[in-house]
């Protein structure tokens, strides 16, 4: 299970801990991914999303997934501008333009002791822009 805000996981400096496979690379690949089988392969089953674009957080792999892939279809251009990694923590700056206006970030993903993702926290700027995404994403992941 994720740790909770303010918790940090127990791997984080353990000499054995595994090497850290989340990149910018290796997430791209999992989230564009049609048959599931990277995310799969990279995200703890029981994983959370956090954001400023979520009403509340969204729990499970296939749920995140969607959200994921639902939200990456809001955007017109999305840039990874650097990555920082630590032995359970990954974190990504990213710039672009969503629904026509730019838009910028921090994407920080957290490993569990399995070497899963077990949390994902997208901050998306500037607020205008948090405010459209978080309606048009809402309408896209409302139960049909």
């Amino acid at each position: 299970m994720a740790p909770s805000i303010g918790q940090v996981s127990d791997n984080r400096h353990s000499p054995t801990a595994q090497p850290n496979p989340v990149t910018i690379a290796a997430w791209r690949a999992a989230v564009s991914d049609d048959s599931g089988k990277a995310f799969a392969e990279l995200v703890h089953e029981d994983v959370v999303l956090e954001g400023s674009v979520f009403a509340s957080p969204i729990a499970g792999r296939e749920a995140v997934r969607n959200a994921m892939r639902q939200s990456s279809r809001l955007y017109d251009r999305l840039e990874f501008t650097c990555e920082t990694q630590s032995t359970d923590r990954t974190y990504f700056e990213w710039e672009g333009a969503a629904l026509g206006l730019p838009v910028w970030g921090v994407t920080a993903i957290s490993l569990g002791t399995d070497g899963l993702i077990s949390r994902v926290v997208l901050s998306h700027r500037p607020l205008a822009v948090v405010d459209r995404f978080a309606a048009a994403l809402s309408a896209s992941l409302a139960p049909r």
